[in-house]
């Protein structure tokens, strides 16, 4: 009997160690299952938030083809919506979210999200953007853009953004401006001297007439044409695509090309906005300005391409001058101007923006 209970004894005791290792073995996937369910959570892509951008813009019944805003504002939402689940874009042409002023306003606060218009409207928020608007400095249009890609402008308009909460998507460049007349063949300096006319409500603009000897009239857009017609004033300074446009050639018969400031568009972000974006959806606005840069830009150079003939068809007689008197134009309000504006904004901006150029041109 003391053999068998030490037999027994023995059966029990190894019972117990193959049970216990039975509880091990059924155990250790209990283990592993908590961590392989973690990994699958951190393995899923979090939603981005979605986002609605208000595009606000003047131009209204003209096709892309016709206008650079109207060809930036469709590419640019055709391009984002096609690329991004979350961002959808609201176009409002004819400024149906209120005057360009109001909305650059309202970009700079965040209660609109987008638009595109005349980059002047930034120098009023950060005044060093004025070099850009400085006559005679550039020669044509393609330098225009040239300057507006260098690293220089780049950062130029990262510290406009930090300064007004803007973020400058893209610029461009809608033409030369140069000077019309009814009735007065304007060829050189010396032909606009007594004459009368309409320019933007700008400090630079009535300087750089001034120094031709002529009268400037600050007036809105909306009241240059009657202005033009009814012989208030002799002429106004635009674009070939602008003139085109607002069929400026009804009230006026000549143009001169001495091509004084460019009619630069800007496309304004709101920066708070851009920033909170998750890297793949700044990623699709980058990508989508580029594109709608790139559009807009050969809009425009289709139209300049086109434009002379255009405005002759349309009875304008368009004078090209020659090199020496382009020149002659340009020293007569460069100088003036430039010194305005270096009490504007200072020296070192304005010889920052002039080397540019100068680099860009060798």
């Amino acid at each position: 009997k003391p053999r068998m209970k030490k037999i027994m004894a023995l059966v029990l005791a190894l019972c117990m160690v193959f049970a216990l290792a039975a509880c091990g073995q059924s155990a250790a996937p209990a283990a592993t299952e908590a961590p392989a369910a973690d990994a699958a959570a951190d393995a899923a892509p979090a939603a981005e938030e979605k986002v609605v951008i208000k595009f606000g813009y003047t131009p209204g019944d003209l096709k892309p083809e016709e206008s650079r805003e109207v060809c930036y504002a469709t590419t640019f939402k055709e391009y984002v919506e096609s690329h991004s689940d979350s961002i959808t874009v609201e176009l409002y042409p004819s400024d149906t979210l209120g005057s360009a002023n109001d909305v650059v306003g309202a970009i700079a606060a965040g209660t609109v999200q987008m638009g595109v218009y005349d980059f002047s409207l930034i120098n009023n928020y950060f005044p060093e953007t004025m070099v850009f608007c400085m006559p005679g400095a550039f020669l044509n249009n393609d330098e225009v853009n040239a300057t507006a890609d260098t690293d220089w402008a780049k950062q130029l308009f990262a510290d406009t953004a930090e300064k007004t909460g803007i973020h400058i998507l893209s610029v461009v460049s809608g033409g030369m401006r140069c000077f019309t007349t009814k009735g007065h063949e304007v060829r050189t300096v010396a032909d606009a001297k007594g004459l009368t006319f309409r320019v933007m409500d700008s400090a630079i603009y009535v300087k750089m007439v001034e120094a031709i000897s002529a009268n400037a009239v600050p007036m809105p857009g909306s009241e240059m044409y009657v202005a033009m017609q009814n012989g208030v004033v002799d002429g106004h300074e635009n674009t070939i695509p602008n003139i085109l446009q607002d069929k400026t050639y009804e009230v006026q018969d000549w143009i001169c090309m001495d091509e004084h400031i460019p009619s630069m568009s800007a496309v304004y972000f709101n920066e708070a906005l851009y920033q909170s974006l998750s890297d793949a959806q700044r990623a699709v606005i980058d990508e989508a300005a580029v594109e709608a840069q790139t559009a807009a830009r050969a809009v425009v150079a289709n139209i300049l391409e086109n434009g002379i003939a255009s405005l002759e068809a349309n009875g304008m007689t368009v004078y090209i001058p020659t090199e020496e008197e382009k020149a002659e134009w340009h020293e007569a309000y460069g100088p003036a101007c430039e010194a305005y504006l270096r009490e504007q904004v200072g020296d070192e901006i304005v010889d920052e923006f002039l080397a540019t150029i100068a680099a860009n041109r060798k």
